[in-house]
């Protein structure tokens, strides 16, 4: 079995609302989307691509 760790961090209030909102409205649970995300920017980087989620959407607010 693989051994499981636990990442602790901190998000304000809303955006934890927000994301269980998310989460929920696609039949997922926070822990499984979490994975994914670690797993994707892991992935991204091995290949050597830039991926900033958070930039990413900051650019898309400043286009709107």
């Amino acid at each position: 079995m693989i051994e499981q760790t636990v990442i602790r961090t901190v998000i304000s209030g809303e955006l934890k609302a927000e994301f269980v909102e998310a989460v929920r409205a696609n039949d997922r649970i926070a822990s499984q989307v979490l994975r994914d995300l670690i797993r994707e920017y892991i992935y991204r980087n091995s290949k050597g691509i830039s991926w900033e989620p958070g930039r990413e959407k900051k650019r898309l607010d400043q286009s709107n």
